[in-house]
């Protein structure tokens, strides 16, 4: 791969599919580097809210992972590597919560052990990075599951379904239910600020990216709504295309029908936010909700 290529889109398989056509023993997980976009400013952790926001993307997962008919003896979640765009109170708290969400079903890799930061070949964005490091890193998890592999026997192993099925009972039960269809918020607000959206080098390889505005509240039509100010992503590229917010100007007056942003697929898009406001919930447009790439609700 040259330097900027960019992968071509390909169907990506359901999780709960190629258990049951490949019915593997072990399953190694490497992920949550995304979840550090739950955080706005990248620095504050508010227990209170985040860490609910952090199972909601985890234990859906454990819960199918750990159900039958699922023939997993063993799971490995390899957390992220350390991280130059966070603080380490937020890669702690999503390391301390994952071990929370994954309880007993599955064995903790904390990769910020493995490799010191920073890194010699380390992209814009202060987080991924290629070469070398990239092999010490890998070859030191390949040793520790290998090592974890010859201290015991998976095939004498009980799959989890059976070994623990009352922590899927337990995380079904206990995560948070969806927020009804209807939770919209209908405002008239005048534009206060706006952030600038970020370069395309700064969220590849994904494709989509956000930015936040924030706007005063002149008047709340409809929903409930106690702040005087409110914070809206708006989608700034979407498949790597910039999206035209050249209508938003900062001092002018919009009707806005909002939803909370992280009742929507693009909670976990990365984002741009100068605001400082983490003390405000994020929205985002309903007709930009629909935006989504392969949200039937665009078409």
């Amino acid at each position: 791969m040259r330097r900027g290529w960019t992968p071509r889109a390909h169907p990506v398989p359901k999780f709960e599919d190629l258990l049951a056509e490949l019915q593997p023993d072990v399953l190694i997980l490497q992920t949550g580097g995304n979840l550090f976009d739950l955080f706005p400013d990248r620095k504050t952790v508010r227990p209170e809210r985040d860490a609910s926001q952090v199972k909601k993307f985890i234990a859906p997962f454990v819960t199918k992972a750990i159900s039958p008919p699922s023939s997993l003896k063993k799971i490995y979640w390899v957390a992220p590597p350390i991280s130059g765009r966070v603080s380490q109170q937020v890669q702690d708290f999503v390391v301390e919560q994952g071990r929370a969400c994954f309880g007993q079903t599955a064995t903790v890799i904390d990769s910020r052990s493995l490799i010191p930061y920073p890194y010699r070949h380390l992209d814009r964005d202060r987080e991924h990075f290629i070469g070398e490091d990239m092999d010490i890193w890998a070859d030191k998890v390949a040793g520790i599951l290998s090592q974890d592999f010859s201290s015991q026997s998976i095939a004498s192993m009980k799959p989890l379904s059976e070994m623990v099925p009352q922590v899927a009972v337990a995380i079904a039960t206990s995560t948070p239910a969806k927020a009804p269809e209807n939770s919209e918020l209908d405002v008239v607000a005048r534009l206060k600020f706006k952030s600038k959206p970020m370069q395309v080098n700064d969220f590849l390889p994904y494709q989509e990216s956000m930015v936040a505005f924030v706007y005063e509240i002149r008047k709340v039509l409809a929903g409930q709504y106690s702040e005087r100010q409110i914070l809206v992503m708006h989608p700034a590229y979407i498949g790597l295309k910039r999206q035209s917010l050249r209508k938003y100007r900062v001092g002018r007056t919009y009707k806005l029908r909002l939803r909370e942003l992280e009742q929507t697929p693009w909670s976990t898009v990365k984002r741009r936010d100068e605001s400082g406001r983490i003390d405000l919930d994020p929205y985002i447009k309903v007709e930009d909700e629909a935006k989504y790439p392969g949200s039937t609700q665009a078409h």
